[in-house]
């Protein structure tokens, strides 16, 4: 199958003046937490006022994948959010603004010093601390989109997603942010709670508790000149938006009538899911995508997928991506060179050809393939040069109706074959098998502790019919074995085989070796211990060997 796309630039085009919209099931909120911005401290406010049914903990995923996962459950989502779609007109967003260079130390300093010592957190912190001690000398890939341009980068994704080209990311960001319903300032927080609470109709509050704050950190104006100037040369583009935020909102402030917004005045309208998304740049152009297998695949079949574009210069380093949806439009699967750890580097511009080979590992059903081309650019960030939800579609079938339960037919057999039972079992004293009734595990030993009663029993192993030997290890104290005796029972304790007094340890610590016999088989052979307040005894060890 193939799709072929003709290539549309629109311009974008906006009223300065800022109106509220109504939206669809405007009950609903999404908090875009934004990194080292009070984010979790307003999570925390917000569970503790409305209750965890309610309010998600704060996550982290993608922007549909959390709206999947948790909007029919929450009213309000706190997440940080990697967009992958556009913003969902039947929520209201809401978000905090930090300024950037106070944001970006804040989040070095908490990388360097609170971040917990993981495997998984290891570059992060590694990273930042070498950032710092450099004086912005050393900057590591792993943190370069934490700490540059992280406000425009992330609100002019949406803006990218919807297809529509415009010439500066700040002004593609400053869209984005005039569709939330509220864009608050971390400097100015008792106004942002303000405009929070008046929203979902709480209580005002002037402060709240503040979370996970950043341990050991200097203010701005206590960094090393070199130090700061790095970090505004790494965020041009986020001081010019958070310039414009502040003018924005002092703007609104003045044009706003004094009658405040809440959810309450909002009514349901008619909402159509979107179609699917389509991003392209003057950069690249994908002419088709086709795959040579036909619409029609047998699960585990060879998928061969062609996607002919034309580059129009010279590009450093290509990524190739695609990603497979199903009829429910969930992220089956995706994958880009990058993960495979493949690299396209020094293209020329003009036509290429790129294949992707996968086996169709799939539930049975409809899918779709969409294809994306990111270029790698200065500190590691990637430039999205192309995305297409949707080129291809194909059905996955079986072969064999499903014979399980569940959306995957998985290949099974169940073989049974007859095991020998154990002739021999050997158990320490801190074996969870056996247990005590008055007994303490004091270093590998079970002892007595001047109370009478079961100092050890169990294990409660099954066993053969046949001839067996005892053996029971451990020491005698000071105070000697007065009353400690031993039997060997079945059938939970109630027929007792053998039984004996204990009469001391020999060199082996060895403290009786008594021979018994199973007429059958049985499920829970016991080994007892009792003792009485008088007896000074620990064991360490007890062996089960057949004798014939």
């Amino acid at each position: 199958m193939s799709a072929f796309f003709p290539i549309d630039y629109l311009e974008l085009i906006w009223d300065p003046i800022i109106v509220r919209k109504s939206k669809p099931f405007s009950g609903r909120v999404i908090f875009d937490h934004l990194g080292k911005t009070g984010g979790m401290a307003v999570t925390s406010w917000l569970k503790a006022s409305l209750g965890s049914g309610t309010v998600t903990d704060n996550l982290m995923g993608t922007h549909s994948d959390l709206i999947r996962r948790y909007g029919g459950l929450y009213p309000i989502i706190c997440a940080h959010i990697n967009f992958d779609v556009e913003l969902d007109p039947r929520y209201q967003y809401l978000t905090l603004l930090r300024d950037p260079i106070d944001r970006v130390s804040s989040w070095l300093f908490y990388a360097d010093n609170t971040v917990p010592d993981t495997l998984e957190l290891a570059k992060h912190k590694k990273a930042a601390r070498e950032f710092l001690r450099s004086d912005g000398e050393v900057l590591s890939k792993d943190i370069v989109s934490s700490i540059s341009n992280y406000y425009v980068h992330h609100f002019s994704q949406v803006q990218k997603i919807s297809g529509i080209s415009i010439e500066s990311e700040i002004e593609c960001a400053m869209t984005v942010l005039r569709d939330y319903q509220i864009v608050g300032l971390y400097e100015q927080l008792p106004q942002f709670l303000s405009d929070l609470a008046t929203l979902i109709g709480l209580p005002a509050v002037e402060s709240i508790a503040p979370v996970n704050v950043t341990a050991h950190r200097l203010p701005v104006d206590r960094l090393s000149p070199v130090l700061r100037q790095r970090i505004i040369e790494l965020n041009q583009q986020d001081l010019l938006l958070y310039s414009e935020v502040v003018e924005w909102r002092a703007t609104v402030e003045r044009i706003e009538n004094s009658e405040p917004f809440s959810l309450a005045e909002q009514s349901l309208v008619k909402y159509e899911l979107n179609k699917n998304r389509i991003l392209t740049t003057l950069d690249v152009s994908i002419i088709s995508a086709v795959l040579r297998e036909g619409l029609y695949v047998q699960h585990g079949q060879g998928l061969t997928f062609d996607v002919d574009f034309l580059l129009t210069k010279e590009v450093e380093d290509l990524e190739l991506g695609m990603h497979i949806y199903d009829s429910d439009r969930r992220w089956a699967f995706g994958i880009n060179s990058t993960i495979l750890k493949q690299s396209f580097k020094l293209l020329s511009s003009g036509l290429y050809r790129a294949t992707y080979y996968l086996i169709a590992d799939l539930p049975a059903g409809a899918y779709t393939a969409g294809f994306a081309m990111n270029e790698q650019v200065d500190d590691g960030q990637m430039q999205k040069l192309a995305w297409y939800d949707v080129m291809c579609d194909f059905q996955v079938s079986h072969l064999e109706n499903m014979i399980g339960i569940g959306y995957s037919n998985l290949p099974t057999t169940i073989r049974l074959k007859q095991q020998q039972l154990p002739e021999s079992f050997s158990f320490m004293a801190d074996d969870n098998r056996l247990r005590t009734q008055i007994g303490s595990i004091v270093d590998n030993f079970i002892c007595s502790t001047n109370r009478a009663g079961y100092l050890i029993f169990g294990p409660y192993v099954a066993i053969a019919a046949g001839q067996y030997q005892v053996n029971i290890y451990g020491k005698v104290g000071a105070a000697g074995l007065t009353g400690a005796h031993m039997d060997v029972a079945i059938n939970k304790g109630a027929n007792i085989i053998v039984g004996a007094a204990l009469l001391g340890q020999n060199e082996e610590s060895k403290l009786i070796s008594i021979v018994f016999t199973l007429n059958n088989f049985c499920t829970d052979l016991e080994i007892r211990v009792w003792v009485d307040s008088e007896s000074d005894l620990s064991i360490s060890s007890i062996d089960i060997q057949r004798q014939s």
